[in-house]
């Protein structure tokens, strides 16, 4: 049985340009995986491990099964090579420069710890798989992007529909949008890498801005809002949205000039005001209604601002301070 990557002890391997035992060990075990020939799992890098390693880091394209191989160009060799030990067969690519393809070996290592998995596939790949898809979701969410299709998944190690639907969809949104070949629905290990990476990127929380303190109600005491006045806006204050909607209004009216006061109709600054007009202060709000506005005796409409009378209670019997009777 061919030893897996994740149970070698050979890597990571230290790049340092020399082909020793562990080198051997790990080459070994690259040719377990990727050659179908036991006779060729010797530890030596060949022609046809070359070509593997130059198909699986991107660097060129593998052999074709069948047929003799083709003899590899010369390899330089650095002056100085190390003897071979006694009893050990040479090898005739022991002393080339190999620290570049260390790191080859490395990722196809990395990558190839595990396995492929498509639909159907079951065990602990697809749990990992599941919840690296659960975790994207959720940034995705956290950054105000749309999330991924059938998620959040149900970590239970079966690669079914919904598996199968969030991986495209991962492949599709978040890991290669301008790839289309790559939409297939299979964790390979370039979907495997971008799981990795798309999992594990720390989405930075927007910040919160600072709370907004309330603003401050205008103050209803005003020299030009009588105190029964000021009472009857306190009340508006507490009723409904459209009686807190005309409280406010009244009271941006007078602070903006709009209107030169408001009065209660049994104050007597409406007394005042009714004198002016040679009318009785009842006669400033009309029968029927609530208030009214009333213009300085004289002003042209619209040269002076009004003043808005209210409608008051009166409990004083007879005389001019008595409401007419409804």
């Amino acid at each position: 049985m061919a030893t897996s990557w994740t149970d070698s002890t050979c890597c990571p391997l230290i790049e340092d340009g020399r082909f020793g035992e562990r080198m051997e060990r790990a080459v070994r075990s690259f040719q377990e995986q990727v050659l179908s020939d036991p006779a060729k799992w010797n530890g030596v890098i060949g022609h046809e491990t070359w070509a593997q390693l130059d198909l699986l880091t991107g660097a060129g394209s593998a052999l074709p099964p069948s047929g003799p191989p083709t003899p590899p160009a010369p390899r330089p060799t650095p002056p100085g090579p190390r003897p071979t030990p006694p009893g050990r067969r040479p090898n005739p690519v022991r002393h080339a420069p190999v620290a570049p393809r260390v790191a080859a070996v490395r990722e196809w290592m990395e990558s190839a710890a595990r396995p492929t998995i498509r639909r159907g596939s079951r065990g602990n790949a697809v749990r990992e798989t599941q919840s690296k898809l659960n975790a994207v979701h959720t940034r995705q969410l956290a950054a105000g992007q749309p999330g991924l299709p059938a998620c959040p998944l149900e970590v239970d190690g079966i690669f079914g529909d919904l598996t199968f639907q969030a991986v495209q969809g991962f492949q599709r949104q978040v890991a290669f949008p301008t790839e289309p070949k790559e939409w297939d629905g299979i964790v390979g290990p370039k979907t495997w890498a971008a799981l990795d990476q798309f999992a594990g990127v720390i989405i930075p929380e927007p910040p919160v801005p600072p709370p907004t303190p309330p603003r401050p109600e205008p103050s209803v005491v005003d020299p030009r809002i009588d105190v029964c006045a000021q009472f009857a806006i306190q009340r508006m204050r507490g009723g409904d949205a459209a009686a807190q909607a005309d409280g406010a209004g009244m009271l941006v009216a007078v602070k903006s000039g709009q209107l030169a006061g408001i009065l209660n109709n049994t104050t007597l600054a409406a007394v005042q005001l009714a004198k002016r007009h040679n009318v009785t202060r009842f006669d400033l709000v009309p029968k029927g209604e609530n208030a009214a506005l009333v213009l300085e005796p004289g002003d042209p409409v619209g040269a002076l601002p009004p003043t808005l009378v209210f409608r008051g209670v009166e409990t004083k019997p007879g005389g001019e301070d008595a409401l007419p009777a409804k």
